[in-house]
């Protein structure tokens, strides 16, 4: 990368299997800023208080300063705690992964799944992610110097690569990207046990320390551990996060999540876009990007409520991404996802 975050050490990673007979299929990302010294995470998942104790949040371990470590699929606390001695010892990433594979407490390392970042005191940066091969499909991982992206039992494998997109495109602090990737997954059956319901999971959380902070208190913890049914806990993460960032973020103005929607999601051949605050002496435009961040198509809204009819190119399945401008102001980024049936 070449701005100031290639020096983010990124982990994105979307886990799954069960635990104590339950299925964990959640999405998450973690990061390390080495300029900052900040380490963070964010993800989510179909299940909630009433199946484990926090729900998504559950995975999540930060170090301050250090690193931080997700642990998931046949979540268990042994392997989450063996994962943060290695950190605080001052393993790189591989090294952690390759530990936690040889000496996985249940002697099974293929149903886990794991997602290292490591800040050293160098300021460098070295990531790991794991996928066992006995993890549901859809599973895959994507790994790089900065940052590894897994997960399983996905609606499709684009949910993955819309997390990378998302998170790549977006600007600001590490805060503000790591719920931008967030956003990134925001489309109905990311965790595909979560499709009947129309939501992307049904708990969700992003947190993120700075170097002084203590383990367990940061300076951004927002946990949706339940949510109602039909309620997307990615949209009341966002909203809380909205209203944590006027304070502690130095943001113009907080996304506006409510006024723009774009209908219906998943796609087939031609979708509804609806903005509330339209005025007929304002410029807006839609911009959509394919999985790999391209640029496909920009579309001129000339009223508050328009049918948008996907082109050629645009009907082949998989995940997309959108960004909704007013005057060349960002209004609302988030993804669709088009299904051929």
């Amino acid at each position: 990368m070449k701005s100031r975050y290639c020096s983010l050490l990124l982990v994105f990673f979307i886990f799954g299997c069960f635990q104590n007979g339950h299925t964990q299929d959640t999405f998450s990302i973690v990061a390390v800023d080495s300029e900052t010294g900040e380490v963070g995470s964010a993800g989510a998942t179909c299940l909630d208080d009433d199946n484990i104790a926090g729900g998504a949040v559950i995975i999540s371990k930060l170090y301050p300063g250090k690193g931080a470590v997700n642990t998931q699929s046949f979540w268990s606390p042994d392997n989450q705690e063996n994962a943060g001695t290695l950190v605080n010892q001052g393993l790189q990433a591989q090294e952690i992964i390759y530990w936690l594979e040889a000496n996985d407490v249940d002697n099974n390392p293929t149903r886990r799944q794991y997602g290292v970042a490591i800040l050293n005191g160098d300021n460098s940066t070295s990531a790991a992610g794991y996928t066992g091969s006995d993890c549901f499909d859809e599973k895959t991982h994507i790994a790089d110097n900065y940052y590894s992206i897994q997960g399983n039992i996905l609606l499709s494998e684009d949910i993955v690569t819309s997390m990378e997109s998302a998170f790549l495109n977006a600007q600001g602090s590490l805060a503000e990207k790591l719920m931008a990737s967030l956003q990134g997954a925001n489309v109905p059956g990311a965790d595909s046990r979560c499709l009947q319901e129309g939501v992307s999971s049904q708990s969700a959380f992003v947190r993120v320390a700075r170097p002084d902070d203590e383990e367990g208190s940061y300076y951004l913890d927002i946990v949706v551990s339940k949510t109602p049914f039909g309620y997307e806990p990615i949209d009341s993460v966002q909203a809380l996060f909205d209203e944590w960032a006027l304070i502690n973020e130095t943001v113009e103005e907080p996304v506006a999540k409510d006024l723009f929607k774009l209908y219906p999601n998943p796609v087939q051949k031609s979708f509804t876009v609806e903005y509330e605050r339209f005025s007929s002496s304002s410029m807006y435009t839609l911009e959509i990007r394919d999985s790999s961040g391209k640029l496909t198509r920009v579309e001129q809204i000339n009223k508050n409520r328009d049918e948008i009819q996907l082109n050629e190119s645009e009907v082949l399945q998989g995940q997309y991404f959108y960004t909704f401008k007013e005057n060349g102001k960002i209004v609302k980024q988030s993804s669709f996802i088009v299904i051929n049936k």
